[in-house]
């Protein structure tokens, strides 16, 4: 029997974990760049929820994320900070997206797309690179996600609110928000402006059945996301024909949205094979944790080793 193993999918709607002996399986608050360390804050969260388990200690704990630590040293410090709370032999840290392609393709050929708060598409190729062609932050693209479905709704509102004031779209994003003349600052003050954002985003699909311009902004969204998947062929070697694999539970959600998804993503790479997929990154991490061979992903993985609460470099 392999080692137990927990994996942390942690990113703003919510820190989830999981382990592969079913005894654990759980969802916490998420946490956000914008409101202080994140890294401190899904350490304590994640040290909480094991806190007090009983039964078999943890072997390995991954930790796929998407506030992960670029600096050798935050991640170190990271690690220091997990590894004096829970006592876990192994600590593997890395981006979430990794993850996500890992669970959909377990380091062979393909292009996994992940669509929630943010956006992220990666690609391995047959040269056995990883390639991330998206996936920035709501600062700097994640364009399609359902945060950025949000935030560009309101846009157009604010945009057309003196034009048209009573658009639904409009009458949607003031009952969720307030005076739309106030709008900039009562969303700007927000504590978790980016996850109440990104929540507009089922009703804005649901609207964009009957609506123009709630329509406009979902159909610029489907264009986005099936560029990222372009772009993501054509930077990684060998993917002339690739297996294309999507998840997201806001489209998987909306049949029709589901469908015109796959489809602009099946223009954007012919001849490949799209499938829509409900695996999840947690999935993923239980597979990093698990293998002896990490093949593509093995430069992205930032991997510590626990001696009495002390880390280094595995």
């Amino acid at each position: 029997m392999t080692a137990r193993v927990v994996a942390v999918d942690g990113g703003q709607s919510g820190i989830r974990l999981l382990d592969n002996r079913g005894s654990l399986d759980l969802e916490l608050p998420g946490v956000s760049r914008l409101e202080g360390d994140p890294l401190t804050t899904i350490a304590k969260a994640v040290a909480g929820a094991v806190e007090g388990q009983s039964g078999e200690p943890i072997d390995t704990l991954v930790f796929g994320l998407s506030t992960v630590p670029e600096m050798p040293e935050e991640a170190r410090a990271f690690a220091q900070a997990v590894a004096a709370q829970i006592p876990a032999r192994r600590i593997i840290v890395t981006d979430d997206a990794v993850a996500h392609h890992a669970a959909l393709f377990g380091s062979t050929p393909g292009i996994a797309l992940a669509i929630g708060t943010g956006v992220a598409c990666t690609a391995v190729g047959t040269d056995q690179g990883f390639y991330s062609v998206s996936g920035y932050g709501f600062l700097l693209g994640d364009d399609g996600g359902a945060f950025w479905l949000g935030r560009e709704a309101i846009r157009v509102v604010l945009d057309g609110r003196y034009d048209n004031p009573q658009t639904p779209l409009a009458l949607l994003i003031g009952k969720e928000f307030g005076d739309l003349g106030s709008l900039p600052a009562l969303i700007h003050s927000r504590d978790r402006a980016v996850n109440d954002v990104a929540h507009l985003a089922p009703q804005i699909l649901a609207l964009a059945h009957t609506d123009p311009l709630a329509q406009s902004v979902v159909e610029a969204a489907l264009q986005c996301l099936a560029q990222a998947v372009s772009r993501a062929q054509h930077s990684a070697p060998g993917l002339d024909k690739p297996r294309v694999h999507w998840t997201s539970k806001l489209f998987s959600a909306d049949p029709v949205w589901a469908t015109r998804l796959s489809t602009a993503l099946q223009q954007a790479a012919p001849g490949g094979q799209v499938e829509r997929s409900d695996a999840l990154p947690l999935a993923g991490g239980l597979w990093l944790g698990e293998t002896s061979d990490c093949g593509a992903y093995g430069p992205h993985l930032l991997e510590f080793e626990n001696t009495e609460g002390i880390v280094h470099v595995a």
